[in-house]
């Protein structure tokens, strides 16, 4: 078994990403996610699959981008 501790994969990177991630199983993936969007995503993804983890933030890129909401937002998840 492999632990794929950072990893982006979000609908915005592939086409495929519900098989995609099917076929990581038995693997275990930390889906990082980076602004309000993704986060949100990988959340979901998260409660989908039994091996998927989320981690959510604000990438560096996107601090120019985000809002009181967001940061209440992974305080409460």
């Amino acid at each position: 078994m492999f632990i794929d501790t950072h990893c982006h994969l979000t609908s915005d990177n592939y086409e495929n990403l519900e098989l995609l991630i099917k076929e990581t199983e038995p693997n275990i993936i930390i889906i990082n996610g980076v602004d309000k969007q993704t986060n949100k995503e990988v959340i979901n993804l998260a409660n989908k699959y039994n091996h998927v983890y989320a981690a959510i933030g604000i990438h560096p890129e996107e601090v120019n981008n985000y809002s009181l909401e967001d940061l209440e937002f992974i305080e409460e998840n």
